[in-house]
């Protein structure tokens, strides 16, 4: 979960299954804390690839929608609509039929996207070769945000995507349909990779 009020700040909360007697208290001690915190101050909370998440957390996520409604406190809360049990399925369902959430239907992103994406750091060299790589990396990708930006970071760290003097370079096998790109990788991999990047608690 990440918290924003005047300072931004990183949350991390694991809600399973196995003491539920323990996660209830968890969920009551958040729900009180976040509500008191918003109560001074507004509070935006984000809560992302929820369909990943046990029921229980969704069911945290619930309750925190229904507080939200009288409190100065945005909640938003990103899924996918594939999860993996029945448990989750009904527990994601519940949450989007709630009269306390809204729902709005988030698309792949396309070509255009990733354009926008690279443009907003550099100058894309010319429009044939920006839409051509920006082609091979929706089709790479099946458009997951998180999956775009990995690969683009990839292809930069690589050397084949390089900014230079403002302007994007661009090595002409990224537009090439039979040169490979760098495998994606899973999402626990890249939260892992990610995780292992953080500087280390002090």
């Amino acid at each position: 979960m990440r918290v924003l009020t005047g300072e931004q700040v990183l949350v991390r909360v694991f809600i399973g299954e196995s003491d539920k007697w323990h996660h209830r208290s968890l969920a009551t001690a958040l729900l009180e804390g976040f509500a008191a915190i918003a109560h001074e101050q507004p509070v935006a909370l984000l809560l992302d690839d929820l369909h990943l998440a046990a029921p229980a957390a969704l069911g945290l996520a619930h309750r925190l929608a229904r507080r939200a409604q009288r409190r100065a406190l945005l909640l938003v809360l990103a899924a996918q609509d594939a999860v993996r049990t029945p448990r989750q399925t009904r527990a994601l369902r519940d949450l989007a039929a709630s009269d306390a959430v809204e729902t709005l239907p988030l698309p792949p992103l396309g070509p255009p996207d990733v354009t926008q994406l690279l443009s907003a750091t550099a100058r894309l060299p010319d429009a044939t070769t920006a839409t051509a790589l920006a082609g091979r990396v929706i089709e790479h990708t099946g458009g997951v945000p998180a999956y775009v930006v990995e690969l683009l970071r990839d292809l930069y760290g690589e050397g084949r995507l390089a900014v230079r003097d403002g302007v994007w370079t661009i090595a002409e096998a990224l537009t090439d349909r039979r040169a490979p790109l760098p495998a994606v990788r899973s999402r626990a991999s890249l939260v892992r990779a990610r995780l292992e990047a953080l500087d280390p608690p002090s």
